[in-house]
């Protein structure tokens, strides 16, 4: 009966060695791996953050032209006064000149959806008209003209 060859026995050493540079790459590569998934986490985090920007000043933008239009089917009378009226219509100007990236007011950041920008641009006639009204009407009611705050309220 032959006898069965063994191979002879491994060193500590390089056993030792082997375990050590196997999980050292393991580990490189878990290192890796955590790595990418916190960027791709962090870049969707930021993406949500500029969403959620937008849509603040969405509801901000929404928010004051629904003052502006009750100071105008009030006459400019109610619950703002002129003062008030007046920087309500300079915020909304602002924030909507630089949602369009053209001035208006720092920190806000220009909107680049091709859509909402069509959007926005289609309106900008709408907000120098509601504006330039807003002005009269403010005028008219200081000097106490009150058939012209009506004009320039119905404008």
């Amino acid at each position: 009966m032959p006898l069965a060859t063994t191979s002879p026995p491994a060193r500590p050493g390089r056993v030792r060695r082997q375990l050590t540079r196997r999980y050292a790459v393991i580990l490189a590569g878990l290192g890796i791996v955590a790595t990418a998934g916190e960027v791709a986490i962090q870049y969707h985090l930021g993406r949500l953050e500029n969403d959620g920007t937008e849509i603040n000043y969405a509801g901000r933008q929404r928010m004051l032209s629904q003052r502006i239009a009750l100071a105008a089917a009030t006459g400019g009378g109610g619950l703002l006064d002129a003062a008030e009226l007046q920087g309500d219509v300079a915020e909304w100007t602002a924030v909507h000149s630089a949602l369009l990236g053209t001035g208006g007011a720092p920190g806000v950041p220009e909107v680049t959806d091709p859509a909402a920008r069509a959007a926005l641009d289609s309106l900008t006639d709408d907000v120098e008209r509601v504006a330039g009204a807003t002005q009269a009407l403010t005028e008219a009611r200081a000097a106490g003209d009150s058939a012209a705050a009506a004009a320039a309220a119905a404008a």
